[in-house]
């Protein structure tokens, strides 16, 4: 089976002692952060990270891509959940917004047209060793403008933080 890059960072995750019977569980923590008239972006969970199964994740919020202006998602995945404030790329970053999750992993989101793919698949081996395995997902997406060469970042929304359990 081809594990995907994320897929090969779960498997060497140091992991706690757990106990075998764990259920897959997926729950959502804090809240996003966007401009005071848009709402927040968000991440959710289509499928539940059960062994032998593929874990998807969803990013709902800003992606597009044209020919002034970037909105790029990316999925940041830890194994502690934090409360870290985004810093201020320009005066356009929102207030209120917090990392919540220290990334180990980020996994930009590759273009899909006019957007970026916000769909994110995860295939979890069928490995008793994994049951218990915590992680902490959260989306954050860079704004970029490109009306001048090169394109300049100048904010970074985040979403709200889940908490990612394997097991069966």
């Amino acid at each position: 089976m081809h594990l995907s890059p994320l897929s090969r960072f779960l498997l060497i995750l140091v992991t706690t002692t757990a106990a075998s019977t764990a259920q897959a569980s997926v729950t959502s923590y804090g809240k996003g952060c966007n401009l005071p008239s848009n709402a927040p972006p968000l991440i959710t969970n289509l499928t539940l990270p059960k062994l032998n199964t593929v874990f998807t994740v969803r990013f709902i919020g800003p992606n597009s891509i044209t020919p002034v202006s970037q909105d790029q998602p990316a999925l940041l995945t830890g194994v502690a959940a934090t409360q870290i404030p985004v810093p201020p790329l320009s005066s356009l970053q929102p207030p209120n917004c917090d990392l919540l999750t220290f990334p180990l992993l980020i996994q930009f989101m590759p273009t899909s047209g006019s957007a970026y793919q916000d769909t994110v698949s995860m295939p979890i081996p069928n490995d008793t060793s994994l049951i218990g395995v915590t992680v902490y997902q959260q989306f954050a997406s860079v704004y970029r403008n490109c009306r001048s060469t090169p394109c300049v970042d100048q904010m970074i929304r985040v979403s709200n933080g889940i908490k990612v359990v394997i097991g069966l």
